[in-house]
């Protein structure tokens, strides 16, 4: 019982941190896409800052289902903002590998089958967030 305990409090506080870290990225996205060159790189991140919104959203729910409590993001986030739209694309791109690994620690410690659904969902969206950016910086880089 011990160990599930555990588990339990290494993901919530792995949730946690994740509800703060996806509303922090939708952020960062609607500065990006105010700054972005084409309307298919405002498309690209348009759909991955909803994503990011959607997660944050997830997180909050998967969060109250185990502790009751609602947490929301009032407080003024921050993020710094990147020294080029190309850097921004390749920070961006190392968030998503980042949430991918945190998210894989939630994943393990989930007990029900539709809570390892919904982090897997969440897993695939940042996967698939990761590629549509590799894209964007490729598209970027010859671009110059």
């Amino acid at each position: 019982m011990d160990y599930y305990l555990d588990q339990l409090n290494t993901a919530l506080k792995l949730i946690h941190s994740a509800i703060f870290a996806e509303r922090e990225c939708s952020l960062f996205y609607d500065y990006m896409i105010e700054n972005c060159p084409s309307e298919e790189d405002e498309e690209v991140l348009t759909s991955i800052r909803d994503n990011a919104l959607k997660h944050s959203r997830q997180f909050r729910e998967l969060y109250y289902q185990f502790t009751g409590q609602m947490i929301f993001c009032t407080d003024a986030l921050e993020y710094e903002e990147p020294s080029s739209y190309l850097e921004g694309l390749k920070y961006a791109l190392m968030c998503c590998q980042y949430n991918v690994r945190n998210y894989q620690m939630i994943i393990k410690c989930m007990p029900s089958r539709s809570d390892i659904g919904l982090l897997f969902n969440i897993i695939s969206d940042e996967l698939l967030h990761g590629t549509n950016l590799s894209y964007l910086i490729a598209n970027n880089l010859y671009e110059k």
